[in-house]
């Protein structure tokens, strides 16, 4: 009888929440409540409560089942406020989120959550802030896809300049396959990385373009191009001017297209114009 007696007491304190629909709602007094015809299986709970509870099994029960609906006062108007949603400190959780807090399967699958977050989130990231402004400092602040790029062209004017400063009579008039296989063997020892992939790979054609400048150079320089001349009783000078003028057409263009990309990362690509 006490507790009935404390509970009538406590008829106008607002500190009671009952689920609708899965969602809390409250606070509210007994005497509100007893407005809201509950069932016996309304959930209801008050702050010192483990859980929530059917009304049937609240100490409350009789104090709210006390008034027969015909003794309901009438509903209020439609423009009168809804029961204010009870807040996330003062309301348990339920459903979805109890499960979570209270499940391992529920605290495995948070986990999962946050290391897929780790593994996919992060390196994109990194990668899109790399790309900006043609590449941003490293983790170490390390040099930026500029530097690197510009590191790799200096590297290929000095390579080339030093290899022709060499070339001799021989080289340019008789057979210039040894000294272009020079020039191929130092673009070949210039270390590329760190620079972004799409120079890499303009850098990688342009050896190519070189290799196929001493693959004619092979055919028709030297002996070679000598003997085949005699033979041919000098046809095959057209075909070494073609083929000749071909490679050298492919070894300016993707010289160029190497430098469009060093551009489009920043770098200023004036003092190189002047061609491989």
């Amino acid at each position: 009888m006490a507790d009935a007696s404390n509970n009538l007491n406590e008829s106008h304190e607002r500190v009671w929440h009952y689920l609708k629909a899965g969602v809390a709602m409250g606070p509210l007094s007994i005497d509100e409540l007893r407005g809201l015809a509950l069932s016996a299986d309304t959930l209801l709970w008050r702050k010192g409560m483990p859980g929530w509870e059917p009304l049937s099994r609240t100490p409350i029960a009789s104090a709210v089942k006390s008034m027969r609906s015909s003794d309901l006062p009438p509903p209020p108007p439609a423009s009168s406020p809804m029961p204010v949603k009870a807040s996330a400190e003062s309301a348990p959780p339920t459903g979805v989120e109890r499960w979570l807090q209270e499940s391992t399967v529920g605290k495995l699958l948070i986990v999962a959550f946050w290391l897929c977050v780790g593994i996919f989130a992060v390196p994109a990231l990194w990668n899109i802030g790399k790309s900006i402004g043609g590449g941003v400092l490293s983790w170490a602040n390390g040099p930026t896809y500029q530097d690197s790029i510009v590191r790799v062209l200096n590297a290929d004017r000095e390579s080339s300049a030093r290899i022709a400063a060499t070339a001799g009579f021989g080289d340019q008039y008789w057979d210039a396959s040894p000294i272009i296989g020079r020039v191929v063997d130092g673009m070949q020892a210039i270390d590329t990385s760190g620079c972004p992939e799409d120079f890499q790979e303009a850098y990688r054609d342009h050896i190519k373009a070189w290799q196929k400048m001493q693959g004619v150079a092979t055919r028709y320089g030297g002996m070679n191009g000598f003997v085949q001349g005699f033979l041919s009783l000098g046809t095959a000078l057209g075909d070494a001017i073609e083929d000749g003028n071909e490679a050298q057409h492919e070894v300016t263009t993707t010289y160029q297209n190497l430098l469009q990309s060093a551009r489009r990362h920043g770098v200023d690509i004036g003092r190189y114009q002047s061609g491989p």
